[in-house]
C-alpha cells in the first residue's frame, strides 16, 4: 500500500503502521477522532440543563 508501512518484529509480526501524512491525513484525523471517543466513552457526562444553569449562575 503506498504511503505506508509496516514495522514488524524479529519474528515477522507486525507491531506498528507508518504513514505517509500527506497522502493520508484525512484518515488519520478521523482515526484520532475515534480513538478520543473511544477513550472518553465511561467519562461522567453532563446534562445540557446542568451546563445551562451553571453557565447562568456565572453571569449573574
Amino acid at each position: 500500500m503506498k504511503g505506508v508501512q509496516f514495522l514488524v518484529d524479529k519474528e515477522g509480526n507486525p507491531k506498528s503502521v507508518l504513514i505517509d501524512l500527506e497522502a493520508w491525513g484525512d484518515i488519520w484525523e478521523t482515526m484520532e477522532d475515534l480513538m478520543t471517543i473511544e477513550e472518553r466513552e465511561q467519562e461522567p457526562t453532563v446534562s445540557w440543563n446542568e451546563i445551562k444553569r451553571a453557565e447562568d449562575a456565572l453571569r449573574r
